[in-house]
């Protein structure tokens, strides 16, 4: 059923620019193909794609995980590794239809771009919490290579990681088992999470504001679908969700003056002191943000313990088939508004 969902809603959005019957339904055909047959033969292969990390310089990190492997690499910052399925290239000639073709191709790259995100995402949002560190996966240097035919240069790279286990490596391998930013809603949390304290680093409180309250939201309707509730006010959300992931009073109030100074202050125009936010209320921001990682992590550890997105597949072709329609409204372009130029 899901599976079916994906490929009625990835035809629409082809049919409303105009394709002819025909060409939908060699549109179907063709990702009915990929399901039963091209995602299986790829299962054996993989990609080993190599990325540095923006503002990871003199961050002394070796680490060796599932699927992702890191070593400080001196001036680029860490070297980050990461294995991937193999779905990113090898559709140019996959259906007899070249448009059709093109938009499976371009699909997959997409897809295949979200799970290493994700992986790198799960890095990134465990060095904030160990290191009090915000680094970037959008580097300048970048390496790929297909396995098995390049399994030389994935060993090398395996091998040339300087890996000792200490205190600080325990507590970020914790972080890594919990967090899985496979599922859109931790990979869209950690976002905004991540984003927040950039801002604030950079001085933008307003906007500080909204981006961590933006990762509040984005719980809440994790919490909301996975209980399958309706939409309610915003207190009462923050109340059942403080129920499910097990918060504090104290953490309630505080999530409660994150969403008042959001509306006072950064999604309307303020009605006073709008020069002065960030010397009022810069004590109390610091209190926000450690509140909203405290709530990033209870919902990780929340979303653990009730997986619905696998974070380790034995086979992706399976994995794909499970949450096709999920990938879709991640990558797509279907969601996002048509503006006018």
């Amino acid at each position: 059923m899901e599976y079916e969902k994906f490929v009625d809603d990835f035809s629409q959005y082809f049919s409303s620019f105009g394709l002819t019957k025909d060409k939908i339904r060699l549109l179907k055909l063709a990702m009915n193909e990929v399901k039963d047959f091209e995602l299986p033969s790829r299962d054996e292969t993989k990609l080993f794609q190599i990325r540095n990390y923006m503002n990871s310089d003199s961050l002394e990190l070796n680490l060796i995980s599932k699927n992702l492997w890191c070593k400080a690499g001196g001036s680029d910052g860490l070297l980050v590794g990461t294995l991937l399925p193999d779905w990113q290239m090898g559709w140019k000639r996959f259906c007899k239809d070249e448009f059709i073709s093109e938009q499976i191709g371009n699909f997959f790259f997409l897809v295949t771009q979200y799970v290493c995100r994700s992986y790198q995402i799960n890095l990134i949002a465990a060095i904030s919490f160990t290191y009090n560190r915000i680094c970037d996966f959008r580097g300048d240097r970048l390496w790929q290579y297909s396995l098995p035919t390049c399994e030389q240069e994935f060993i090398d790279f395996k091998n040339s990681i300087n890996f000792k286990l200490n205190s600080r490596i325990r507590i970020l391998q914790h972080y890594l088992e919990i967090i899985n930013s496979l599922d859109p809603y931790v990979n869209k949390a950690i976002f905004y999470y991540i984003k927040s304290i950039d801002l604030y680093n950079k001085g933008f409180f307003e906007e500080t504001i909204t981006n961590l309250d933006n990762a509040i939201d984005i719980i809440s309707q994790y919490i909301k679908r996975i209980l399958s509730v309706p939409t309610m006010p915003r207190k009462d959300m923050i109340q059942l969700v403080a129920k499910e992931i097990q918060l504090s009073h104290q953490v309630q109030l505080n999530l409660e003056n994150l969403y008042l100074l959001r509306c006072r202050f950064s999604s309307h125009p303020a009605q006073s002191k709008w020069w002065d936010f960030g010397e009022i209320y810069d004590g109390d921001i610091d209190i926000l943000i450690e509140c909203v990682q405290y709530v990033l992590l209870k919902m990780m550890q929340y979303e653990a313990n009730n997986r619905k997105v696998s974070n380790n597949p034995d086979k992706w072709s399976n994995w794909f088939a499970d949450n096709a329609n999920m990938l879709f409204e991640a990558v797509w372009f279907h969601r996002l508004p048509h503006v006018i130029r």
